[in-house]
């Protein structure tokens, strides 16, 4: 730490996916982040509730629950994800 501020790369980062991201410019943004020393990148898929994370030395995509151990954090996935109706837009 430096004036209170870590210094480097974040050790996780999120990306969500939009359905303006093309496949091929999540790939650069994937490669940048793990190029630049994140250990993981999470890229979340909301259409499908999943996502898919990104290490130097796998991928793996997950739907119901991920445990990320550099965090030891369990993900839900499935329930983060899950649609509510409620909050889903109204046709016309």
């Amino acid at each position: 730490m430096v004036d209170g501020y870590v210094v480097g790369p974040p050790v996780i980062a999120v990306e969500v996916a939009s359905p303006s991201n093309t496949g091929p410019a999540l790939d650069v943004k994937t490669l940048a982040y793990l190029q630049g020393g994140v250990a993981e990148v999470w890229v979340v898929y909301a259409e499908t509730a999943s996502i898919l994370v990104h290490r130097r030395e796998s991928v793996g995509r997950y739907k119901d629950a991920y445990h990320c151990d550099l965090l030891n954090l369990d993900v839900p996935v499935g329930q983060l994800l899950k649609r509510n109706p409620s909050t889903e837009p109204q046709g016309r």
